[in-house]
């Protein structure tokens, strides 16, 4: 179950769960477009690692 799926979270702490996580993932995309991936393997690859970080926690 994600985040954004606890029965005890609201719509609004589900959204902000969501932002959290949105965020993160454009930060990580970023940090990979400065180090010089480009915009597609950025986006696979933080997009990648935030499913590796969700499957670890459980």
């Amino acid at each position: 179950m994600s985040a954004t799926q606890f029965p005890a979270l609201d719509a609004e702490g589900r959204a902000m769960v969501r932002a959290m996580i949105d965020g993160l993932r454009a930060r990580l995309e970023q940090a990979l477009l400065a180090a010089g991936a480009g915009a597609q393997e950025a986006a696979e690859l933080a997009l990648c690692t935030l499913a590796t970080n969700k499957s670890l926690a459980y």
